[in-house]
């Protein structure tokens, strides 16, 4: 018959599974970023397209001076070439990034040979 469990030799045993069925863990669609605007010091926050954030441009509006701010490039075709928040680090600005497992300090991600000879 169609879609009928195959027959089982005798003494075949089926196979069992025990213990919990781990997981994935699936990254949401988007997510908050959190930011102060440098000209006006209004927190802003925004929720953005992760796919935008990681393969696109995402420019984000400060609510209390109207300007725009530059979060992502990843296509390099503004002035800056291929740019993230994360970049902000590597120039020596505090980047915070909260995970499942809390708040994760973004550090630079120079050697210290190159830091020294600065």
């Amino acid at each position: 018959f169609l879609g009928a469990a195959p027959d089982r030799a005798k003494g075949e045993e089926e196979e069992s599974f025990t213990g919990p069925v781990p997981l994935a863990r699936v990254a949401p669609r988007k997510f908050r970023i959190l930011f102060t605007c440098k000209i006006c010091e209004t927190r802003n926050s925004h929720m953005i397209s992760r796919l935008a954030y990681q393969q696109g441009i995402v420019i984000a509006t400060c609510p209390g001076c109207s300007n725009r701010h530059l979060l992502a490039d990843k296509t390099g075709l503004l002035d800056w070439g291929i740019w993230d928040v994360e970049s902000l680090a590597q120039q020596g600005e505090n980047v915070t990034r909260l995970t499942a497992d809390g708040y994760i300090q973004v550090e630079s991600k120079e050697t210290p040979a190159a830091a020294d000879a600065a």
